[in-house]
This record gives C-alpha cells, structure tokens and sequence, in this order.
C-alpha cells in the first residue's frame, strides 16, 4: 500500500516476517467502541494522489460523519505535510471514477486553502 518513509506518521505499522516496516492499510480508525461491525466499508486505496493517502469508504452508521449518510461513499485523506494528522473527509457524489476523482480534487482544495487561512470559528 505504499512506501514506509511516504506515510504520514500516524500511518506507519511495523509489520512484516522479515522485520520490515510497512504502511498499515486501511491506517484510519474503523470501528466505534459501542459496534461490533465496521463503521466504515473499506473499499480501497485511491491511486495517484501525491499530497496525500487518499482511501474510499463506504459509510455502514447509522450516524452522520462529515455530511456522509448511511450507505454514501466518501474519501478520506491525510495530508503528508499535516503535523497533526488530521483527517479529511469528502462525500463522493456518485458511482463513478470521476467522482471520486473530484471528490479527492475538492477535500484538497479545502485543505490547502485552510493552510494559507485558518477559517475564523
């Protein structure tokens, strides 16, 4: 799922037979202490995104997270140069590979403009 040295801190698992350091995948937390089920579907690692790991989920909550309803799918990105590691969520406004592409293209956008201003709350 990528390079050890690539992975933003809070992503690294050591992990392997040879002693070998690799990225844990899905590295985001998926289970709520008061479920025995995911909360999140895992459906997979969305490739080609340089500033960040970009994985699509599938919402399974009965609970709201970030906008994402019960049954939407949403990226979530951590950001390499986020000190904190926080975690951004976009919901992916349909099935297709361009939505999720524009989806990953819009929680960038927000990110970086939140670098160069903090909103005001």
């Amino acid at each position: 799922m990528g390079r050890f040295r690539d992975a933003h801190g809070i992503d690294r698992c050591e992990v392997g037979p040879q002693g070998g350091y690799v990225v844990a995948c899905p590295p985001f937390h998926l289970h709520d202490e008061d479920h025995v089920d995911p909360v999140e579907e895992f459906l997979g690692q969305v490739v080609g995104v340089e500033p960040a790991r970009a994985l699509l989920f599938r919402r399974r909550d009965p609970d709201f997270l970030d906008g994402c309803k019960v049954g939407q799918r949403y990226v979530l990105l951590r950001f390499w140069d986020n000190d904190g590691g926080q975690v951004w969520s976009m919901p992916v406004d349909g099935e297709d590979d361009p939505a999720v592409s524009e989806a990953i293209s819009r929680a960038t956008a927000l990110y970086r403009w939140s670098k160069r201003e903090p909103p005001q709350i």
